[in-house]
């Protein structure tokens, strides 16, 4: 049985407010790798809720899985989004 954790709403770029759910299993010595679970919606529209299910399959599966809000286009360039997450991860 798996201990899943799951964190929500963790505040990870604190200039734009965004924040993001962090799934992963509490027993594990250490996770089979990270995946960086972005919800789809075309870069204008969705949400991160929507992923919950598939985030915690994943983690469910030995991962540790970040699953992030961002803003949405045309306020957000996705190149600078992805720069904020990586370096939200290795901190």
């Amino acid at each position: 049985m798996v201990n899943l954790v799951i964190k929500t709403d963790v505040e990870y770029d604190p200039v734009n407010h965004q924040k993001t759910d962090i799934y992963y299993d509490g027993d594990a010595k250490e996770a089979r790798g990270a995946i960086i679970d972005i919800h789809g919606g075309g870069w204008f529209r969705g949400d991160k809720a929507k992923d919950a299910d598939s985030s915690k399959r994943l983690a469910a599966l030995g991962y540790l899985v970040v699953t992030p809000a961002y803003r949405i286009t045309p306020q957000a360039i996705i190149r600078h989004l992805c720069w904020i997450w990586i370096d939200y991860l290795t901190g």
